[in-house]
């Protein structure tokens, strides 16, 4: 039986010791926290998991644009949860910063398998294979989006 990701209590104090920090096997570019990820740490103690708390890093680094960076957390957290459709999203978009569309919508891909009727997905999807040059195979992820959309809406109007 695989090793269960330690929770901390809620209000917890997070330091870099409280965190286990995933082996250098699973995660190869995970260095110690910086000061800055430390007092972001210490907002999320209520996250359930620590792939969710490496993945919110990695938001909080794309929102510094930082990419590289964000890359490192993201793909630290997906060492832990490998079938998260938000951080293979997110993880894509930090691709797209470098301005690295085929590594963009390889990400998109995977996540849109995790999750393959959430529109935004598809649409971001297809955005990356666009931006790539692959226009064609961009095309039916549009109009899947499109469509998981308005199933979306509909379901919402028979509630």
């Amino acid at each position: 039986m695989p090793p269960q990701p330690r929770t901390l209590p809620p209000f917890a104090v997070v330091t870099a010791e409280t965190l286990s920090i995933p082996s250098a096997e699973s995660a190869p570019t995970l260095h110690q926290f910086d000061p800055n990820e430390l007092a972001h740490l210490a907002t999320l103690t209520a996250l359930p998991s620590e792939a969710e708390r490496l993945c919110s890093l990695g938001r909080l680094h794309v929102q510094q644009k930082n990419p590289e960076r964000a890359i490192e957390r993201f793909e630290a957290a997906l060492a832990l949860a490998p079938d998260n459709p938000d951080c293979l999203n997110d993880r894509a978009i930090a691709a797209l910063m470098l301005r690295d569309y085929e590594d963009a919508a390889h990400w998109f891909e995977k996540a849109v398998q995790c999750a393959p009727h959430n529109p935004r997905l598809h649409c971001n999807l297809g955005n990356a294979m666009r931006d790539a040059g692959r226009g064609e195979d961009a095309m039916p992820h549009f109009a899947r989006a499109r469509t998981e959309s308005a199933t979306a809406r509909s379901r919402t109007r028979e509630r």
